[in-house]
């Protein structure tokens, strides 16, 4: 996705790397973007976690074409009945996840799928800044490497 798009900046990038499978990553910044291109022509799934050290943690699944995302554990969500579930988008065509751009602020996710492809934005309320990154995949899913950058706030 363009930068012009964003409503923040990025700063700079802090980190590019080949992550293994289950590397927990740490993030040092509350604002960021997370790039990943992965790669593997047969998809077994791939799923995300973001969490703190108050076992707060926001999960984000990939199979096939559908993307799930989980906040039932993303912080404070007893406040209303329905906000501690899971939400699904499937991508438009039966493709398998390509690219995936992650915004992390302090009260949302913004999840962005093969350049766009499909977009999810989920509101939550963590206690402490998520500083853990956490990437699992299966069957022939590789992420070939992951982006992290620093966005600057807007105000």
């Amino acid at each position: 996705m363009p930068d012009h798009f964003l409503v923040g900046k990025i700063s700079h990038y802090q980190q590019c790397f080949q992550p293994e499978n289950g590397q927990a990553i740490e993030l040092t910044d509350a604002l960021l973007a997370i790039d990943m291109e992965l790669d593997g022509t047969s998809f077994g799934g791939l799923s995300i976690s973001l969490g703190n050290g108050t076992d707060e943690v926001v999960l984000i699944d990939f199979s096939d074409s559908v993307v799930s995302i989980d906040r039932a554990k993303s912080g404070l969500v007893g406040f209303e009945k329905g906000f501690a579930a899971t939400h699904d988008g499937k991508l438009l065509s039966d493709t398998r996840p390509a690219s995936i751009r992650i915004f992390v602020d302090t009260s949302s996710i913004e999840v962005f799928v093969n350049e766009g492809e499909l977009v999810m934005t989920e509101v939550v309320f963590p206690t402490q800044p998520y500083d853990k990154l956490v990437v699992n995949w299966q069957g022939g899913a590789v992420v070939k490497n992951v982006t992290l950058s620093k966005v600057e706030a807007i105000w």
